[in-house]
């Protein structure tokens, strides 16, 4: 006798959502994918589609492209469809119209070790604050946002040498596990849920046009921290000759100096030495204003910039 297998409506909009959506639907059954409706973008102004309307026309998943979450047609739809989840991935906060719908719930897959990094910006602030661990869990949904209980967790160490991207690839694929193990659990009433102990929650809140500029008045680290944390997109940058740069890779070192603070001291090893007021960061790769991304050495060929400042406007 076949097993039944849970039916389901998924929401989301990014590459890791399209991600997990294509391992997830391996497994059960996708009756349709809500996602944002195609906007237009570029100089062109031409209509671009979410990674996970993309992967879904491809796939021939039934599509609901949607901006108003409210809309009584919407609505109507999502129940007509009786699904036994919705599964959230990197998508948006759920009114409690759509959440009472499902016959059994809505899960949420979220990139932080819960209550840790309730928000939108968990796997960036993990590096931007220097932790060595972190990792996934999934909860089912109620009306306050990651706050519902706890289904299954996993725990990923964070290197040194990982930016946002590395992290992100480790979370997708261990994520996807855990959101397929998880949804088992519920269908099979087997799961074991945790309720989150509110006194260790942390916010994770969305990421500031400020933030993303290099203060080099703060730590080595913390600049190193930046790099990692907005790398490859959208690039954590500073100026010199008043031109914007993006810093993509480097590594630093803690030393005592007299140097001028955010000035460039050698470019030895054909890398770019800056001072910082606790240490030296070496820039590895970069992107200057209108130009591509290429490596220290690349951009040293074209570019004297030995004592010159960087500089934070």
């Amino acid at each position: 006798m076949q097993k039944d297998v849970p039916k389901i409506i998924f929401f989301g909009n990014t590459n890791f959502s399209s991600f997990v959506l294509g391992k997830l639907s391996h497994f059960f059954k996708i009756l349709a994918v809500v996602t944002n409706e195609p906007k237009p973008m570029g100089r062109g102004r031409k209509n671009s589609i979410t990674p996970v309307h993309d992967f879904s026309e491809k796939k021939n998943i039934p599509l609901l492209n949607i901006n108003d979450l409210n809309d009584k047609f919407f609505l109507a739809s999502l129940e007509n469809l009786k699904a036994d989840f919705f599964i959230v991935v990197a998508y948006r906060i759920l009114p409690i119209s759509i959440l009472k719908l499902p016959k059994i719930g809505s899960i949420n897959l979220h990139t932080s070790l819960l209550p840790k990094y309730r928000g939108a910006a968990p796997i960036q602030r993990a590096l931007l604050n220097g932790d060595k661990e972190t990792g996934v869990s999934t909860f089912i949904i109620d009306k306050k946002v990651d706050t519902g209980k706890i289904i299954l967790q996993k725990r990923i160490k964070i290197y040194d040498s990982d930016n946002f991207e590395d992290l992100e690839m480790k979370m997708m694929q261990e994520g996807s596990s855990l959101l397929r193990n998880s949804i088992d659990l519920i269908y099979e009433n087997r799961a074991q849920l945790i309720v989150q102990d509110e006194a260790l929650a942390t916010k994770a809140p969305k990421i500031t046009k400020e933030e993303i500029q290099i203060n080099w008045n703060e730590s080595v680290e913390l600049i190193q921290n930046k790099i990692r944390a907005f790398s490859p997109s959208p690039g954590a940058y500073t100026f010199l000759k008043k031109k914007r740069i993006k810093i993509f890779a480097s590594s630093f070192k803690l030393i005592n100096h007299n140097y001028p603070i955010s000035s460039v001291i050698s470019t030895k090893d054909q890398l770019i030495h800056v001072a910082c007021k606790d240490g030296i960061l070496m820039i590895n790769n970069l992107q200057l204003e209108g130009k591509k991304i290429m490596s220290s050495e690349e951009f040293l060929r074209g570019n004297n910039i030995m004592g010159e400042n960087f500089s934070y406007e």
